[in-house]
């Protein structure tokens, strides 16, 4: 495997998904005090970033087919660059808004491109693992902004940490670049979707496909909402110093980074089901530590429950699709899933905020998280297994 390419797409996701989608809940009270806003507000700026990562999704599964996946590539991550490098520089909070509805557009586009590019490019081995690092990227971000608020404020103030998500945008860009040229180069029906041939749905088919769409709306539901109010939670609510949601960030950034390497190896071998479930047990076991004891020693370690579960998750369901599918429809099927993700996770964000502003405790919130998650286990087991080789689903479907 050539270590370059899911270097580069992780690189990528620092910028569009660590920086572009949970530094904003990182820095949240840095940025109360700088703006001078509530939580309704809070709320109503994460759920217009999620709802516009739900368009873009929705807007690529319409109209993936017209441009090859290495061009939707290439448009939204050169977007997100700018736009990460703008939004220090915005006068108030509406304009950071406003920045925020093309930046979740292109950070939606950008992932599932990705997908594309990967699925599409013949002979490529180990493409769970090449994923899975790849989503971790948004978990090394994640990292990145722990030991910055933790430790770099005064190097870099943190409402100016968007220009470190640029910068490693623009890196993975760099790097992935060779790749793409390459890929323009395959024979079309293998570098664009439009020419892929498909197959007729089976009811498992549709089953698989229902599945991951649900499993990525119930996942905005619950980890959006984990990483957005994290911060203020545990330093408002409850009181802990910064340093203590600090190392939250950095545990759940160095956990996601090195999960995707290991959940990949592993879904490259093993039932993509089981480690699913195994990943949603963690998640609702931190979600439960930060509801019944958010003051014990022990809560750095709810970084691991969330970051083993928010970006592996991508990669192993991109791969758990691919089972079943063409490049082209898991490509449509992937951005389904990330619309339903991000249209659940701002009506989530927006519901939370003003339950909050209402005299409601995210202590309550934590709970309900942990109790969601469980659900997501409980639907894992409804999945076809997938150990089934994608050249025998395809002539499933073709008798």
């Amino acid at each position: 495997m050539n270590v370059v390419l899911p270097i580069g797409i992780a690189l990528v996701m620092v910028g569009t998904h660590g920086y572009g989608l949970f530094l904003f809940g990182a820095i949240l009270p840095d940025l109360q005090r700088l703006y001078n806003f509530d939580y309704s507000f809070a709320g109503a700026a994460s759920a217009t970033l999620n709802t516009a990562y739900m368009v873009g999704a929705l807007s690529l599964s319409a109209f993936g087919r017209r441009l090859p996946a290495e061009r939707w590539f290439l448009i939204s991550v050169a977007v997100c660059i700018v736009l990460l490098a703008l939004i220090p520089l915005v006068p108030n909070m509406y304009w950071m808004i406003a920045t925020f509805i093309p930046l979740g557009m292109a950070a939606a586009v950008s992932w599932s491109s990705t997908v594309g590019v990967v699925n599409g490019i013949p002979g490529l081995n180990n493409r769970s693992l090449i994923l899975t690092i790849g989503a971790g990227g948004g978990s090394l971000g994640m990292l990145t902004i722990g030991l910055m608020t933790g430790y770099g404020k005064d190097l870099l103030s943190s409402h100016k940490l968007w220009y470190l998500g640029a910068a490693a945008t623009f890196l993975g860009l760099a790097l992935i670049y060779p790749h793409i040229s390459l890929h323009k180069k395959a024979p079309p029906s293998s570098s664009t979707w439009g020419n892929v041939e498909e197959s007729p749905w089976t009811a498992k088919n549709v089953q698989v496909g229902v599945l991951a769409v649900l499993l990525s709306g119930l996942l905005g539901a619950t980890a959006v909402p984990f990483t957005t109010y994290l911060s203020a939670y545990l330093t408002t609510e409850v009181g802990q110093p910064e340093s203590v949601a600090s190392s939250v960030w950095q545990v759940l950034g160095v956990t996601g980074a090195l999960a995707g390497m290991v959940i990949g190896s592993l879904a490259d071998r093993f039932d993509h089901r089981k480690i699913l479930a195994v990943l949603f047990l963690g998640f609702s076991a931190a979600a439960a530590l930060l509801a019944v004891d958010p003051t014990s020693q022990l809560v750095p370690l709810v970084g691991i429950g969330h970051g083993i579960t928010q970006n592996p998750f991508w990669g192993l369901v991109a791969a758990y699709l691919g089972c079943f599918f063409s490049a082209s429809a898991t490509m449509r099927i992937d951005a389904l899933g990330l619309a339903a993700f991000g249209l659940v996770g701002g009506m989530a964000n927006w519901s939370i905020g003003f339950w909050v502003d209402s005299g409601g405790s995210l202590e309550s919130v934590y709970a309900a998280l942990a109790v969601g998650a469980l659900v997501m286990v409980a639907l894992t087991a409804l999945a076809p297994p997938s150990s089934l080789k994608k050249d025998e689903t395809l002539n499933e479907q073709a008798v």
